[in-house]
């Protein structure tokens, strides 16, 4: 018997149904009915997304969508690294320091649920760390998050201070004229 999908009106009704859907994610549809639970569950989310979320109402960028996409845990960094060839292309991508180019917008599109307009825009928000930086993270109204996003965000913060370091290091080996 299909679960009761109602209206989302609220952060928690939404965490609710986002933990619905991923219980039935990798899971076949038993029958119809849970197939239907499943798209009208996905429907509402999307449509409560759209309302609430700063991200949904600016129409966000690719990068926004891989943001999305990982919080969401629909892929994780293991997999997106290949995809760009290394951690340095994705770090440059979702810091918006360079745009991606057709066959890695193929690749993402062709391995992830994703479509090709969501990726393939150009950047709507400045070059930047602002969108990985933990403390700037505002999913929901509750602190910290109850979501569990972070790990892939604090990975590649690790990268950062990775680059600054060996930045530093070079930096010191310079010999002034």
């Amino acid at each position: 018997m299909m679960t009761y999908v109602g209206p989302i009106t609220d952060d928690a009704g939404y965490r609710r149904a986002q933990a619905r859907v991923h219980s039935m994610m990798n899971v076949r549809p038993k029958d119809e009915e849970e197939d239907e639970e499943l798209r009208l569950l996905t429907k509402e989310l999307v449509r409560y997304a759209e309302t609430r979320f700063d991200i949904f109402k600016d129409g966000g960028d690719g990068a926004d969508e891989l943001e999305f996409m990982l919080d969401q845990g629909i892929v994780t960094l293991d997999e997106l690294i290949p995809v760009f060839g290394g951690m340095q292309r994705l770090v440059e991508y979702m810091t918006r320091r360079r745009n991606l180019d057709p066959a890695t917008i193929d690749a993402i599109v062709s391995k992830f649920d994703t479509e090709r307009e969501w990726i393939d825009k150009p950047f709507c928000k400045p070059e930047g760390w602002q969108d990985i930086t933990l403390e700037n993270v505002n999913c929901c109204d509750e602190d910290p998050c109850p979501m569990g996003i972070g790990e892939w965000r604090e990975r590649l913060l690790a990268h950062r201070e990775e680059l600054t370091r060996m930045h530093r290091i070079g930096q010191d080996r310079v010999v002034a004229p």
